[in-house]
């Protein structure tokens, strides 16, 4: 431990004997993301399952402390966190001492312009605990690269396998019957989703070497391979819900949004009884029509499309691609415009809290750090499967665009 932190050497070696609860034989301690209370524990990596005994961090308090959640994402979970008044508001036990004293050291550095207690912030082993935790914090609370994983909502599945249970009531009620007489009674339907999450991981090194060589361009060249990591896996995970997009097995046909004719040109199509289409078939089954996936295109030719713009209105700005709002003329109806989505063609319309879910299980991060090999090791696993659990509820429409 450096001398000029105020971290004290007390609460050095009450942080160590924690850590050392969680190290493995060949000294390896790393952190666990728990999916249904979203704090990060203390791990230890070489055990097959999750304790979850330790806590170190709430990411979602984390990110709302850091203002790291847009308005209208993180769901209620987010919302049950409250706003933090304070950084330290997201951390537990003797953590929330050292990012007490890591912000008055950094407070006072910025005050002194005292370069030595500067570097010996970032330096201090004290602080490596808490460098790495918040980095997979940050990594969670999704500032990701595309949109497509809010479309459908998160399920905590810690185990990993079972059914996701589909259910139908089969209920009827008649009308009219004949005095003396009873109907059969009805009886309760549904179907079992087999639900098996796979793992996905990625990892970065660095050598004893390379550090030297490239500590004076003053960045911090490993941080930014585990942050890259960290963005990675996301963009990967946003991907495999565009993927499961592709498995929606009913297609109706659109109409092409952005079709014009005449002179001066119009829009030659109304998007409104396609829409209607759509309501109705979800409303038959006890559904609600509130989310639409595409590519940018699809969106944009669609809010330019005369019916929905104005005929005497000048063309709407275009937006850009990798983001959400609402639809133009749907009311609850939000639309996710991502490049994940391979074809530029056609989009998909759902009721997003019945069509499909985000199975997740733990997400799991350590460090590995050998002397022989002169390296340092990063690695970085998650559990994800997304599914359609019910088709009834999920519209592939083609010919959206030309």
């Amino acid at each position: 431990m450096t001398t000029s932190t105020s971290v004290s050497v007390e609460l050095s070696d009450r942080l160590n004997a924690l850590v050392n609860r969680y190290r493995t034989s060949a000294g390896v301690y790393g952190f666990v993301w728990n999916p249904e209370d979203h704090i990060i524990y203390l791990d230890n990596p070489s055990k097959k399952t999750c304790e979850y005994r330790d806590p170190v961090m709430n990411s979602l308090a984390w990110a709302k402390a850091n203002n790291l959640i847009p308005d209208g994402h993180g769901g209620k979970a987010a919302a049950a966190v409250g706003d933090p008044r304070e950084f330290e508001d997201a951390f537990y036990g003797p953590f929330v001492e050292l990012v007490d004293a890591w912000d008055r050291d950094i407070q006072t550095a910025k005050k002194t312009q005292d370069a030595g207690l500067a570097g010996s912030v970032i330096t201090s082993q004290d602080f490596s605990l808490l460098e790495q935790s918040v980095t997979l914090g940050e990594s969670i609370d999704a500032i990701s690269p595309g949109v497509l994983l809010d479309f459908f909502s998160d399920v905590a599945t810690p185990q990993l396998k079972g059914d996701w249970l589909d259910l139908t009531t089969g209920v009827d009620y008649y009308t009219n019957v004949p005095e003396g007489a009873l109907p059969e009674p009805t009886k309760g339907l549904g179907t079992a989703v087999s639900i098996e999450v796979p793992k996905h991981a990625g990892g970065v090194a660095q050598t004893e070497r390379s550090q030297l060589v490239l500590s004076g361009s003053g960045r911090d060249i490993y941080a930014a391979h585990v942050a890259a990591l960290g963005r990675k896996r996301l963009m990967r995970e946003n991907g495999l819900v565009a993927a499961e997009l592709e498995n929606a097995t009913t297609v109706i046909a659109g109409v092409d949004f952005g079709l014009r004719a005449g002179t001066p040109p119009s829009s030659s199509n109304y998007p409104n009884d396609l829409w209607q289409t759509i309501i109705d078939s979800f409303a038959g089954s006890g559904g609600t029509f509130n989310g639409i996936a595409s590519k940018n295109l699809a969106f944009n030719e669609y809010k330019n499309n005369d019916y929905v713009k104005g005929y005497q209105n000048t063309a709407v700005n275009v937006s850009g691609p990798d983001s959400s709002g609402p639809a133009p003329g749907l009311d609850g109806v939000t639309w996710f415009r991502d490049n994940a989505i391979v074809s530029g063609t056609k989009l998909w319309a759902a009721d997003r809290d019945k069509a499909g879910k985000n199975f997740r299980g733990p997400v799991r991060s350590f460090d590995i750090t050998s002397e022989r090999t002169e390296s340092r090791e990063t690695y970085l696993k998650s559990y994800l499967l997304v599914k359609i659990v019910d088709q009834d509820f999920i519209r592939e429409v083609t010919g959206v665009t030309a």
